[in-house]
């Protein structure tokens, strides 16, 4: 049986070709059809989605194969007695109603192609049986966005001694804008570098590239396909961070004792380092002081946004200068949801017994720190006031119910009980209530966090009396000082 693999995201009119066709093409041929979408509108990695392909093909020879390449009649994928073909001999470019694409509207790289596709030109379409993708360990997973991810593979094939064949094969190209994004972008310069040290990689691949994914028997159903995945969280990492990639892993590893706070403590961060759009946002935060909390949070949030409902509501209890609902509103973009995100903050210096804050512009901070990621604030609404006040109580109910609630306003007793009562009773079933600051009672080791911090006296006093004994709430882990219940009744 031969798998055929595609990397694919936003070309519905290139698949709504593709599938038909290749339907009809090995209409006598056993063969699977597998749509692994990169779920996120981060830079397209290709590597990364045709490497989780491999992972789950059934068939002895599996095709990587791009969404936008069509074989024609007679096209040959294999021949036998080789490890890897390159069935494209030459490419005829076409428009989507099947008539000749001018020349000067192909990118200026591939013109040639029409003659004779490079004898080193590695994408498209290759063709693997499935020992020799598992012997290279299939793509470097480091490459981010356009380039040079195939010239690494066929460097890989190369260092592995496998047997290459060619074929003469006509394909046939569907039009889309050329993708090359410059010389001098960012990240194209990095896949340069990446490149540079490509043998440093080799062991980098299959193996140790573990994207979040989920697979959408709805869309393969719609799509005719037998398998979709959806893709995203792409990182590059040591199989045993697999554990935290999802909510429900990390619940059902998750025990109130030293060793497992300083596990997730840890590897939190190490995820958030080796994200770099969650580093980016979290550097800044620190560099110019526009926060508390701490870098593991990062992960919390992206790994519960990640699952969130497509249309969630999210509501945070004490905004400051807006870190937190700038990250919710980010990864609101880069899952692609569609949530909304709520904030209650008096947009005041007010404080309660434990601390005091500047008296500065609030509003002013909020826009800047949306500003600064180029997030347009669009999802974003602002409940000015107290928490704890009747009004603003009626309005935030008016405006839930919520997929999650986060508290982190005032920390004094009364109010933290008032809003873990009135809040947590504005969650939908399923829904999580995060409360930061709530976890002395907890067994977390002395020098993990940064002062110790645990949280505050007052606010593990109120999770205890409201929530640890609440048939309502279940508690499924805890990140050092913040603490995630999910609403089960």
């Amino acid at each position: 049986m031969i798998s055929i693999v595609v990397c694919y995201r936003n070309r519905e009119e290139h698949l709504k070709k593709f599938v038909p066709h290749m339907r009809q093409f090995f209409r006598d041929t056993p063969h699977e059809i597998i749509i692994v979408e990169q779920a996120d509108n981060l830079r397209f990695r290709r590597g990364n989605l045709l490497n989780e392909g491999v992972r789950i093909a059934k068939g002895d020879v599996i095709a990587l194969h791009d969404v936008d390449y069509l074989p024609t009649e007679g096209t040959s994928y294999w021949q036998d007695g080789t490890d890897v073909h390159r069935p494209a001999g030459r490419v005829e470019f076409i428009l989507m109603d099947g008539s000749p694409r001018p020349e000067e509207d192909i990118p200026s790289g591939y013109r040639h192609f029409k003659d004779k596709v490079d004898d080193d030109f590695f994408g498209a379409v290759t063709v693997f049986s499935k020992e020799a993708i598992w012997k290279i360990n299939g793509f470097n997973p480091l490459y981010d966005g356009w380039g040079l991810e195939d010239a690494d593979l066929r460097q890989r094939i190369a260092a592995s001694g496998l047997h290459v064949s060619s074929g003469h094969n006509l394909f046939q190209a569907l039009p889309h804008a050329d993708s090359f994004p410059g010389l001098s972008d960012e990240g194209f310069q990095h896949n340069q570098r990446i490149f540079s040290q490509a043998d440093e990689f080799r062991l980098l691949g299959i193996n140790t590239t573990f994207p979040t994914v989920m697979a959408r028997s709805d869309k393969a159903k719609e799509w005719g396909v037998d398998q979709w995945i959806e893709a995203t969280n792409f990182t590059a990492v040591s199989p045993e961070l697999t554990a935290y990639m999802t909510v429900d892993n990390v619940s059902e590893m998750y025990e109130d004792t030293p060793d497992v706070h300083t596990l997730i403590w840890k590897n939190f961060k190490t995820l958030v380092n080796a994200t770099p759009h969650l580093k980016e946002h979290r550097d800044w935060v620190v560099q110019n002081n526009w926060g508390y909390g701490n870098r593991a949070f990062h992960w919390m949030w992206n790994i519960l946004i990640q699952q969130a409902p497509q249309n969630f509501k999210f509501l945070e209890i004490g905004v400051f200068k807006g870190q937190t609902i700038s990250l919710i509103s980010m990864l609101n973009g880069i899952h692609r949801k569609n949530g909304t995100v709520y904030g209650v903050t008096p947009l005041s210096k007010s404080g309660d017994k434990y601390a005091t804050h500047p008296d500065i512009n609030y509003e002013e901070c909020i826009q800047h720190i949306y500003g600064q990621f180029k997030l347009d604030a669009s999802d974003l609404n602002i409940i000015e006031g107290y928490s704890n006040d009747q009004a603003i109580i009626d309005i935030s109910t008016q405006e839930g119910p919520y997929d999650f609630v986060y508290v982190d306003g005032c920390h004094d007793y009364d109010v933290v009980v008032s809003d873990l009562e009135k809040y947590g009773d504005m969650l939908r079933v399923g829904g999580y209530l995060v409360v930061d600051d709530s976890s002395n009672n907890l067994q977390i080791p002395d020098g993990l966090i940064r002062m110790n911090w645990r949280g505050l006296p007052d606010v593990t006093k109120a999770v205890e009396d409201v929530l640890e004994t609440n048939s309502k709430f279940t508690h499924r882990f805890a990140v050092g000082h913040n603490r995630i219940f999910q609403r089960i009744a």
